[in-house]
Parts: C-alpha cells; sequence; structure tokens
C-alpha cells in the first residue's frame, strides 16, 4: 500500500471580487531536462535511498573486504576523494577508504548512482533527494476566471505529482483527484520547473471551487497542499 504524508501549508482558494497579482517566483536555474535526469535506472544501479536536504548519508562498502584497493564512482566517473572536502572517505572495517559520507550538510547535487568496487565485486547506491512540495498558501480568483497553481518541489530528480481537491466541508486528507472533482474544467500539465503533472489549470473557476487544493508525492516522499 502506498502511504502519503501530508505537511503545512496548504493552499487554500478563495473566490474574490478582484484579480489577484500574476507575480511568480522566478523559476530554478536546473533545466527541466537535467531535473528530470542524471542518474540511470538500471537493473545494476543498486538500491533507492532517500535521504534530506541538509541531513547526511552514510556509504559502507566493507563487506567488499580490505583484499583489493576501493574504487568510488558517481554515475560512473570516478571519485578523487579524501578524508576532507563535501564527500568524504573515513575508515571502517572494510579498510581505510571503505565508508564515504558528507563532510558538509547534503545538496542537491548529492542525488546520483554511487558504487564501490574492489576488483570484480561491486555495491551499488541510487542516492535520491527526498523532495519536498510547496504550494502558495491562500490564492484568490475572479469567478469565471482562469486559476492556475502551480506546485514546485525541492528534491532531486523530480517525481510526478499529484492533486486532490477538498471543499469546505471536508478534510484536506480526503480530498478527491482534481480531474475527478472539477472535470474538463481541470488541465494537469508539466511545470517549468520539470515537474510532471505540477501545474493545475481551472478554467473557468466556479463559486463552488473555494476549499484546499493539494499537490503529493507518493510514499516515500512527503507532500503538501494549498487552499484556494
Amino acid at each position: 500500500m502506498r502511504r502519503v504524508l501530508s505537511c503545512l501549508p496548504v493552499a487554500l482558494l478563495f473566490l474574490a471580487t478582484v484579480v489577484p497579482s500574476n507575480g511568480q517566483s522566478a523559476a530554478p536555474t536546473t533545466d527541466a531536462a537535467e531535473a528530470a535526469g542524471g542518474a540511470d535506472d538500471g537493473a545494476d544501479a543498486g538500491k533507492v535511498e532517500y535521504f534530506d536536504l541538509r541531513g547526511n548519508f552514510s556509504l559502507d562498502c566493507s563487506s567488499l573486504g580490505s583484499a583489493e584497493p576501493l574504487v568510488w564512482r558517481k554515475n560512473g566517473t570516478v571519485l578523487e576523494l579524501s578524508e576532507r572536502g563535501h564527500l568524504v572517505l573515513l575508515p571502517a572495517a572494510g579498510g581505510p577508504r571503505s565508508l564515504l559520507t558528507l563532510g558538509e550538510r547534503a545538496v542537491e547535487a548529492d542525488f546520483g548512482n554511487y558504487s564501490c568496487s574492489a576488483g570484480a565485486a561491486q555495491l551499488a547506491w541510487q542516492l535520491r533527494v527526498r523532495p519536498h512540495a510547496k504550494l502558495p498558501a491562500d490564492t484568490s480568483v475572479v469567478e469565471g476566471q482562469k486559476l492556475k497553481l502551480v506546485c514546485k518541489l525541492v528534491g532531486r530528480p523530480y517525481p510526478a505529482v499529484v492533486w486532490t481537491f477538498s471543499n469546505s466541508s471536508e478534510t484536506v486528507e480526503n480530498g478527491t483527484e482534481v480531474t475527478a472533482a472539477m472535470g474538463p474544467r481541470a488541465t494537469l500539465r508539466a511545470s517549468e520547473q520539470g515537474v510532471e503533472a505540477g501545474e493545475l489549470v481551472l478554467e473557468p473557476a466556479e463559486r463552488g471551487d473555494a476549499g484546499w487544493f493539494r499537490c503529493a508525492v507518493p510514499w516515500p516522499p512527503r507532500a503538501c497542499a494549498s487552499r484556494t
């Protein structure tokens, strides 16, 4: 069973008598193609592991033993590492370079495919940043006009998101999938950030649309909602 966790804030939609500002924050500098890729999903890529931004992670290669030198790679490129820097190698049971960890807090660029090898033996991991969804807390729209909501994600690679709608008498967690709730008035498309279904367009807005709009990422990443 898939689980989805909720986190605040959510976006609340109001039917207003004035048209809100169309201003939006600048798009991320990372282009959509790079955001969606960066690590192959091949059969030998290893187990998928998630880590938190500004957190830490460690990859232990001790099980390969210390008979041969260990070689560490990220996305197929040999890593030149030491005991100082962002990515560091520390001694462990497998030898002086068998534990790969962070000398600083994790950043988005740390995601990718990692491996360690000793001769023909190899261990591999697919590291993914656990995404967090963000929506504007409150949105207003004039009845009959177009509403656009953009679900922004922090964390890479960007997964597809799912949108739900809850009216004022329902809880956010019990929302209905937005296209089922709104019918053909609701359109989902990729956002400028490169998030699949990251942009919701509702046209025309109706009075009954006032309520909670929620964008969510299936477990293990976390989800957030927005009220309009």
